[in-house]
């Protein structure tokens, strides 16, 4: 029999989290969330940095292989 795993509702993560964390106060909110933007952002421009090297590397060594 395969094993089945179960999602849980966007309900049920929201609940999980509100479980492992404290409530912060208006200030600590504002505070997480703008440290977590400023990950994503900075996670999405190292992305965008190795994807440019990767496509430049791939195109010199087409290039030179001809």
């Amino acid at each position: 029999m395969a094993n089945k795993t179960v999602k849980k509702s966007t309900t049920q993560n929201n609940e999980v989290k509100k479980k492992k964390f404290p409530k912060l106060s208006l200030d600590e909110q504002i505070s997480e969330n703008n440290s977590e933007n400023d990950r994503e952002r900075k996670l999405k421009l190292l992305n965008l940095i190795a994807e440019i090297i990767v496509e430049a590397t791939l195109r010199d060594l087409y290039e030179t292989s001809n």
